[in-house]
């Protein structure tokens, strides 16, 4: 199933998010990126991008068609 992922929030100790080219936005799915379920995504963000999340959207009126 796929997802859309708003005002991804991260912990970059200060650097712009920007500057590190991290998303704020992020279409994913669950099966395709090896997420078990929702609750696993905020680890998933961090190991494919190297840093701490604080926090996200992803509301179930969000999904994405494939």
């Amino acid at each position: 199933m796929n997802y859309l992922l708003t005002n991804i929030e991260w912990d970059t100790d200060g650097v712009d998010p920007d500057e590190l080219e991290l998303p704020t936005e992020l279409s994913i799915n669950l099966e395709n990126d090896g997420i078990d379920d929702l609750d696993n995504v905020s680890d998933w963000l961090s190991n494919k991008y190297g840093w701490t999340v604080n926090g996200y959207s992803c509301d179930a009126n969000e999904v994405l068609k494939p």
